[in-house]
């Protein structure tokens, strides 16, 4: 979300009401199925038995000016991102089981859908439309907010004569919005990876956002939404398998191969069902379980980055909640054919000495690449020139409030903290906050009536607290 970068422009703007989400742009496919973005590591689907990983990943370079002589307006980012969202990227198993023809179709369907027209031609059979139709809802992960499914309609298109018509869930306007939404995540997380990161550097920082950016949970239960991959995304809760879907699709996008590793308890063994992701670094598979990272306090250790099959194994064949061992199938099925292989062998997981190595070769980079880290005095500034502008608005009879996005993960505690001075009538939604350690599953805060004393205290403590670092801020008008 560009934090701090978010917290300046809202700053700035403070009369501006939030209007929405990004505006989003059409491309059109330049690719062929057969030159689909794939990592260079190719892969014939063998077992491949791991090497021990050395790791001599550097920090990368972070000077920076002396702030004294910096003028006070706010840092921008002038670095084009390596890696934005590929819209026309597909899974491996879709690349697999689709015809380079069904692949021109299904871009198509995709900027028919974008540009809110939602008619395609050119279908040979209904049989051709009803394929493209199940990779869309498969690999387009926005498609279910945008296109009406079976989910919402009985009759969700029209087929005709080779000419398909989706039925949209609402206006352009909605449509655009839910897609931006999702878009716009996606590049927050690739503007993370710059050219002269080593490839486990790149591994790591998604690794640390999808673990940072998830609650586990149902977004149905918490939220009522469908419990799909992309409400999961944008409500932040999710089970193990949006993890991984979470951490694959994010690591396809900058051309790592991936595949979902998933496990069962034989013999009535229970507590084994899990899914996690596995990715090809440097020629070899490796276990990644971002799920199981979002539970731990700290990150440093990385725990469940780049561990080998024995080691995944033994976590799975232990029930955590009884004590009780058993015997687990791990396998990966193939989304589209649904057929069951073993997974490729990894012999030697990334030392736990390597990984505190590469944890701390990347965090600081990570944090500024999201927070916008920004000097004191130069905070004091923009926080002058935000009062001016509430003192603007209110003397023309707004009234100002803070509205706050709550970090993945932040405890109800961090939350209570920060709204203990209001009381119901100061808030918009009020929380019903639980016990201290409770995680928070609130999307948004809104605090209103901030005097000026408070709204210094509490820019400058969202801004450079760690316990919310996490969080977008914005001044709007109630």
């Amino acid at each position: 979300m560009k934090r701090i970068l978010a917290i300046v422009l809202s700053i700035v703007m403070v009369f501006a009401v939030l209007t929405g989400c990004d505006s989003w742009q059409t491309d059109n496919p330049t690719q062929s199925l057969a030159t689909l973005p794939n990592n260079d590591h190719s892969s014939n689907g063998d077992e491949t038995h791991g090497t021990e990983p050395s790791q001599e990943s550097t920090t990368p370079g972070t000077d920076k000016k002396d702030p004294s002589k910096e003028e006070p307006n706010p840092p921008v980012d002038n670095e084009e991102p390596l890696f934005t969202y590929d819209k026309y990227m597909v899974t491996a198993d879709a690349r697999e089981s689709m015809s380079e023809r069904e692949y021109m179709l299904y871009c198509r369907t995709i900027d028919s859908i974008l540009a809110h027209d939602g008619v395609v031609t050119g279908f040979e059979s209904y049989s051709e439309f009803f394929r493209v139709w199940s990779f869309l809802l498969s690999e387009f992960i926005p498609v279910r907010v945008m296109i009406q499914s079976y989910l919402q309609s009985d009759e969700p298109f029209l087929y005709e004569d080779g000419t398909a018509t989706f039925k949209f869930i609402g206006d352009k306007e909605t449509c655009d919005q839910n897609y931006a939404k999702f878009e716009k995540i996606m590049n927050e997380a690739l503007a993370l990876i710059h050219e002269d990161d080593s490839d486990w550097e790149r591994i790591a920082k998604l690794y640390l956002y999808v673990s940072d950016h998830m609650t586990y949970g149902s977004p149905f239960t918490s939220y009522g939404v469908h419990a799909d991959l992309y409400n999961s995304i944008i409500y932040k809760v999710g089970m193990c398998t949006q993890y991984a879907c979470y951490l694959n699709m994010l690591a396809n996008q900058i051309g790592f191969e991936t595949m979902a590793g998933s496990s069962l308890g034989k013999d009535g063994f229970e507590g084994a069902d899990h899914s996690w992701s596995m990715i090809r670094v440097d020629g070899q598979w490796y276990h990644f379980d971002a799920c199981w990272q979002a539970s731990l306090l700290s990150h440093q250790s990385m725990d469940y980055f780049a561990f080998d099959t024995q080691k995944r194994y033994g976590s799975l064949a232990t029930n955590s909640m009884w004590g009780q061992r058993g015997e687990v199938d791990m396998f990966y099925q193939h989304d589209y054919t649904y057929e069951r292989s073993e997974l490729p062998i990894c012999e030697y997981g990334m030392s736990e000495k390597d990984r505190t190595q590469l944890y701390f070769a990347v965090i600081r980079e990570y944090i500024q690449s999201l927070s916008r880290d920004v000097p004191d005095d130069m905070i004091q500034s923009y926080i002058d020139a935000a009062i001016i502008k509430v003192q603007e608005a209110i003397s023309s009879g707004a009234t100002i409030g803070i509205k706050f996005e709550i970090k993945n993960g932040t405890t109800n505690g961090t939350v209570k903290n920060l709204i203990l001075n209001y009381s119901p009538q100061d808030l918009e939604d009020y929380p019903q906050i639980g016990y201290d350690h409770e995680r928070c599953n609130l999307e948004f805060v809104v605090l209103k009536h901030i005097d000026q004393t408070d709204l210094k205290t509490m820019l400058y403590f969202i801004i450079k607290e760690d316990a919310v670092i996490g969080q977008s801020v914005e001044l709007v008008v109630l």
